[in-house]
């Protein structure tokens, strides 16, 4: 007995329809791309509205800047350290960079977690903020905050009103003082009292250095906040955050040998 295998065939008006869609949906992505990835021209107006940007937003998005010989300059970088102890008297401990101890759970890692980039992110944004103080502003944060005073008071101009770039720094003190509390607490326990952290920039070797051996990382560009009070208590902090972080310093200590 044998069995026949019939094969279903569509008529050739189907695949012609089906090929001309595809060629048709192909040829707008590759001009929406061109369009999305190079400068600004008047060519973006042939698409009207927002078709363009709703498109290629999220799913596609993408600069002319990736392209670039220069895409990244340097290295974003946390480091915090805290003083133990109590009464009048507490120590204070060496820096620790909080951003190498997290990449060590990238390294070797195809599919790092979102743990370890978690302060470099941070200081990216921290420093973003930083940045766009006046003089006087960026002078007052690095010193230490009076008892009975808060940071919007240093920061407050004429009349007390705070600027844009005030409210947008005090935001993200806020969230580099949380993250530094957890990092104090992990590493050194609820002996901690005050934590402090510098920001800095690792500007890379120039590109046209890159194959001297004798070439050196320029001097970073750096800036800390005067010393903060943690933002929560260490019994109420993140035991996850606590875990993760200690697994990565852990590695760090032994790589460090």
């Amino acid at each position: 007995m044998t069995q026949t295998q019939t094969s279903v065939r569509f008529p050739r008006s189907i695949k012609r329809g089906i090929s001309s869609l595809l060629i048709v949906f192909l040829a707008w992505h590759v001009f929406a791309s061109f369009l999305w990835i190079a400068p600004p021209t008047p060519l973006r107006d042939l698409v009207p509205g927002n078709v363009l940007q709703s498109y290629m937003i999220p799913w596609f998005g993408q600069s002319w800047s990736v392209f670039a010989p220069e895409p990244i300059n340097g290295d974003n970088e946390i480091l915090i350290r805290a003083r133990l102890g109590s009464g009048s008297d507490p120590v204070s401990t060496e820096w620790i960079n909080a951003t190498d101890i997290e990449y060590q759970l990238a390294y070797h890692n195809l599919f790092p977690p979102k743990a370890a980039t978690m302060g470099m992110h941070q200081a990216a944004d921290f420093r973003s903020a930083w940045a766009k103080l006046n003089a006087q502003q960026q002078t007052a944060v690095s010193r230490d905050i009076p008892e009975g005073t808060e940071l919007t008071d240093l920061l407050a101009g004429d009349g007390g009103n705070l600027s844009d770039a005030a409210l947008s720094y005090v935001d993200q003190e806020k969230r580099t003082n949380a993250y530094a509390t957890e990092v104090a607490y992990a590493v050194w326990g609820d002996r901690v009292v005050s934590v402090q952290y510098l920001v800095q920039r690792q500007p890379i070797i120039p590109f046209q250095n890159r194959n001297d051996p004798d070439a050196a990382k320029p001097t970073p560009i750096s800036f800390s906040t005067g010393w903060r009070d943690p933002s929560t208590s260490f019994e109420t902090s993140d035991e996850a955050f606590r875990d993760n972080f200690l697994a990565a310093w852990d590695i760090y200590k032994v790589r460090s040998k």
